[in-house]
């Protein structure tokens, strides 16, 4: 895998999705889940609304006015909005994009975006759950100082699924580690698995590293701080030990 393996094509604009699309993207039906959670696949659309990309839910967040929104790759905004297969209701409308940079897939280019949940009127419809795919409980984002060359990192991606694999770099803005990645990943939650079950937030996914097959993944900390958001963890009654995923 070389270069941007993770992603379906450029980034441009914004527009607004607060419903429906008005076409399904037909990939879309092969991944359905019963809410908006970190690593669920969604599908981004055109400024015509009709289907484009194929991305990953990374983080669920908050902004500092308490509206719910998303963490995903910032090529993932091709000009429109998203939406995912909800395993009842069919294809469902997430929102629109509210912020993203997408500098390029190289070094230190910068590469994420918010999508806003629901742009936040009819958010209430849009069901979400703060697990990754439903099952393993999100702590806290990491100190940024814990990352060592050597830790195991997982992605899940809703192409390749749950990948792991040793941390090979650490960069001002991005971690390198020796796990595989294929289209339709970009976006998805990069964390540490803990002993307790629940799972660390570090970055999300963006890109294939040009020389080893690994990820690329963009530390989500500074944009937190920049942006103003908060990521929503899972509340402690719900976290056990034994998930394997």
């Amino acid at each position: 895998m070389k270069g941007r393996a993770l992603s379906f094509a450029a980034a441009v604009g914004c527009a607004v999705l607060a419903a429906a699309p008005a076409q399904a993207n037909p990939r879309l039906v092969d991944y359905p889940a019963p809410a908006i959670a970190p690593g669920v696949a969604i599908a981004t659309y055109n400024p015509d609304r009709t289907p484009a990309g194929f991305c990953t839910v990374g983080w669920l967040v908050h902004d500092s006015a308490g509206h719910p929104a998303l963490l995903t790759a910032g090529h993932c905004d091709l000009g429109g909005g998203a939406a995912y297969q909800n395993a009842t209701d069919g294809t469902v409308g997430v929102g629109r994009f509210t912020h993203h940079i997408d500098e390029g897939d190289r070094g230190e280019d910068a590469d994420i975006a918010v999508l806003g949940i629901g742009n936040y009127s009819g958010a209430e419809s849009v069901a979400t759950d703060t697990r990754i795919i439903g099952i393993r409980p999100t702590a806290s984002p990491a100190d940024p100082g814990r990352l060592a060359i050597g830790d195991q990192l997982c992605h899940y991606g809703a192409t390749t699924r749950l990948t792991c694999g040793p941390i090979t770099a650490v960069l001002d803005t991005k971690v390198l580690f020796a796990a595989p990645a294929s289209k339709g990943d970009s976006g998805g939650p990069v964390y540490y698995r803990n002993s307790d079950g629940t799972a660390t937030p570090v970055g999300v996914a963006i890109r294939a590293a040009d020389d080893d097959g690994g990820t690329v993944a963009e530390l989500i900390g500074p944009w937190l701080q920049r942006w103003q958001l908060t990521v929503d963890s899972t509340p402690a009654p719900a976290a056990s030990v034994g998930y394997h995923r």
